[in-house]
């Protein structure tokens, strides 16, 4: 294995042979007259303990050439939005002279799955701050219902998601119509996708993610993740099959322990709201709120695993977040 500085340097190497350099500045769409002025930014290290952040660098100001031999190094980047005036080669003490304001960006959706520790995920990923393939279908059916409810209830095309490198994924909806909303669509958009389990459990637009995405999972996550014990907490019931003395599981499990224990004694009704509440998508607002937020950017590294943001492509249950390679 490779030190991590080592790991760091090759990572930026092949960053560039491998032409996802390239990859960024057409996903940026940097030279588009509509998006100017873009931000971005990059983290440097001298050492583990001693580090500090770039804002404010155009595309051309960043050095892409120079990263895998830069001193200090460059172990984290991230963007930012388009603003209404050039910022170029000023200082932040120079900027406040600037009336800087956002014009466009993206609409960015960022989940993490540590916001599933206390009631979902009981995999060894909680202690260890990772995700595994056990926890992953959890984002995997947040992909899903995100997905569908852009598609379908705001009518945008371009979306793409994109492993975090770590536990999670972010979401980029790039259409047109998107990028110039400000702060009050995105948090509109954002208030119709945070729903609460018990007065939204009827919401129409959760009626197809409910039936294809999130039971499916919960039944999946019965076996993966041991929710026997979770499901009968929040339903603050015990059940026929159920050991309290010495929380044993069930011996039924998925579809087997869906059918004898949990419709014959909680109801459809109660355990489509525990669904709900389990699976719903937990979304972190001022990611999507802010348009002055950063984001880390597709393609490069994630400096806590050595691992890329990996565009996630097809269907993201077949997605294996503990296949992609480690740089160190």
């Amino acid at each position: 294995m490779l030190s991590k500085v080592q790991g760091i340097r090759s990572f930026w190497k092949n960053f560039l042979e491998s032409g996802n350099c390239v990859k960024l500045e057409k996903f940026l769409k940097i030279g588009d007259p509509d998006f100017l002025n873009r931000e971005i930014s990059y983290e440097c290290a001298f050492s583990p303990e001693e580090s500090f952040k770039r804002r404010f660098k155009l595309w051309h100001e960043v050095g892409f050439g120079s990263l895998a031999v830069r001193h200090p190094l460059v172990t984290r980047m991230d963007i930012g939005a388009c603003y209404n005036q050039s910022f170029e080669g000023l200082d932040a003490e120079q900027r406040k002279f600037l009336d800087l304001k956002p014009v466009a960006k993206e609409i960015i959706f960022d989940l993490d799955l540590s916001d599933y520790n206390t009631d979902v995920r009981t995999c060894n990923c909680v202690v260890n701050n990772t995700c595994c393939n056990d926890c992953w279908p959890i984002a995997a059916c947040a992909i899903k219902t995100v997905e569908h409810i852009l598609y379908e209830c705001f009518g945008y095309q371009d979306v793409k998601f994109f492993f975090s490198g770590r536990r999670g994924f972010h979401c980029w909806v790039r259409d047109k119509e998107a990028v110039d909303v400000d702060f009050s669509v995105r948090e509109a958009i954002l208030k119709f996708m945070v729903w609460e389990s018990e007065k939204d459990a009827e919401h129409p637009a959760l009626v197809f993610p409910y039936n294809n995405y999130l039971f499916p999972t919960f039944q999946l996550l019965c076996q993966k993740q041991d929710l026997y014990k979770k499901c009968a907490e929040l339903i603050g019931e015990d059940f026929i099959g159920w050991n309290t003395d010495n929380n044993q599981c069930p011996t039924n499990h998925g579809r087997e322990f869906y059918n004898n224990l949990f419709l014959k004694q909680v109801g459809i009704h109660r355990l489509h709201k525990v669904i709900l509440k389990m699976l719903l998508p937990r979304l972190d607002c001022p990611v999507t709120k802010e348009m002055k937020h950063l984001i880390r950017a597709p393609w490069t590294i994630h400096e806590k695993t050595g691992k890329m943001v990996t565009p996630i492509e097809g269907d993201p249950f077949a997605f294996d977040p503990e296949g992609v390679k480690s740089w160190f």
